[in-house]
């Protein structure tokens, strides 16, 4: 699980307009995190940059910026789909990873919340 992506955004901190493309590959999936499955990358994403597309080696959309490395953990962002908490030693290994939405959990949200995307 380790194929390379890169991931695509516009940093807040950057001139406006300044797009930032940025190299990394994924290190661990979750699969009970907040929105069903989350995927965990090696990415620098920087704030500004959620919401920004991922895409695999082939230029294919494979999933949705949306948490960069280090948040508060305190936050609730690290919570599974029922309700429970991460160890801490899980805790300390999710912090470490920015969080990319696979395109296909988006698809199937936005199918059944927005009707058929085809």
């Amino acid at each position: 699980m380790s194929e390379p992506v890169l991931a695509v955004g516009f940093p807040a901190a950057a001139e406006v307009g300044a797009l930032a493309v940025t190299r990394a590959s994924f290190r661990c999936c979750y699969p009970n995190l907040c929105l069903k499955v989350i995927l965990g990358y090696t990415n620098e994403v920087k704030i500004g940059m959620s919401g920004g597309p991922i895409f695999n080696a082939k230029g294919f959309l494979i999933g949705i910026n949306c948490r960069g490395k280090y948040r508060d953990p305190t936050f609730g962002v690290y919570a599974f789909e029922d309700g429970s908490e991460p160890t801490a030693e899980l805790l300390e290994k999710m912090v470490t990873f920015s969080w990319v939405i696979p395109i296909s959990i988006y698809l199937q949200f936005a199918s059944f919340h927005l009707g058929s995307y085809r």
